[in-house]
């Protein structure tokens, strides 16, 4: 969704591309000329009312500077983009961005951002959101980093492995046929094992909402082997709110995409994702759990 950016008082109803939409205009008394504020939408992903933004582009010194403000949202990034001739080139995404006005993340209460007045006449002003990068992604390509991987049981049988899988049954790459998967051994698993696996350190300062992704790959007993997934205290590694159990009653084909929402205790602040797998005394031929493409993104506030 993009926003053109000024002062208005007159509402304009208008439609682009099938969809409704409204701008307000002003003709300034300054030098800062015709200022627009437009909305626009594009495609059925639309989330938010464009005035959830509060998009404003003032001037307190009779134009000589700018003042860009709007509200922020921590799953998404803006940039402020500009073009002296809207009607030869309507479509702001392919605007250029304004010098230090690109890729910026939410800032609270308002982001707030001043410039000189570019030359000209008139410039007209739009902000795009995109969605922010994730706040964590690996796709164990590129070896372990600060994964750790603990043996909790006294046998040993199974551990963490990273590379890729080999066992009797299960797949036999990772995910989207890559070379890197965290596994329950490469091979068999064992029984009576107890083993976890925790992330590398995530920040989610600032983080209001968050969504963990991962690929998973089960090739279990359907009946008496487990597995968890926690969120701990990036220092202490105290438990932070519920366990949430993987659905281990199915054997998968392929890699199958998990969402888990993180609990309202982790977010603001540093915590580790742990995923646990346990196996009873059965001794299977199975692959057990396989997990790759591990991802932390925020998401759109309630």
């Amino acid at each position: 969704m993009g926003q053109f950016g000024g002062a208005g008082e007159k509402g304009i109803g208008f439609e682009l591309d099938g969809h409704l939409g409204w701008a307000r205009v002003l003709v300034s008394g300054d030098r800062a000329g015709l200022i627009l504020l437009e909305y626009y939408f594009e495609g059925n992903e639309f989330r938010r009312l464009p005035a959830d933004y509060k998009f404003a582009v003032s001037s307190h010194d009779g134009g000589d500077t700018l003042v860009f403000k709007w509200k922020g949202f921590t799953d998404e990034v803006y940039s402020v983009v500009h073009s002296d001739d809207p009607a030869a080139n309507p479509d702001p995404s392919v605007w250029p961005a304004w010098p230090g006005l690109q890729g910026l993340s939410a800032e609270s209460p308002l982001n707030r951002h001043a410039v000189g007045r570019p030359p000209g006449s008139r410039r007209f002003f739009a902000l795009v959101a995109e969605p922010a990068p994730p706040v964590f992604y690996d796709d164990l390509e590129s070896g372990p980093g600060d994964w750790v991987a603990i043996v909790n049981d006294p046998e040993g049988a199974t551990n963490w492995e990273l590379g890729t899988p080999a066992a009797s049954t299960g797949p036999l790459t990772g995910a989207d046929d890559s070379t890197n998967a965290w596994s329950t051994n490469l091979g068999n698993y064992g029984p009576e094992s107890d083993i976890s696996l925790r992330s590398p350190v995530i920040d989610l300062t600032g983080i209001e909402a968050a969504v963990l992704s991962f690929a998973a790959y089960r090739d279990a007993d359907v009946e008496g082997d487990r597995a968890e997934i926690s969120f701990l205290d990036g220092q202490g590694l105290s438990p932070l709110g519920r366990i949430f159990e993987l659905e281990m009653g199915t054997i998968d084909s392929d890699f199958v995409r998990q969402e888990i929402e993180v609990v309202p205790e982790a977010l603001g602040q540093r915590i580790i994702i742990e995923f646990r797998f346990i196996s009873d005394s059965t001794p299977d031929a199975y692959s057990g759990l396989t997990v790759d493409n591990v991802m932390v993104s925020a998401r759109p506030e309630n």
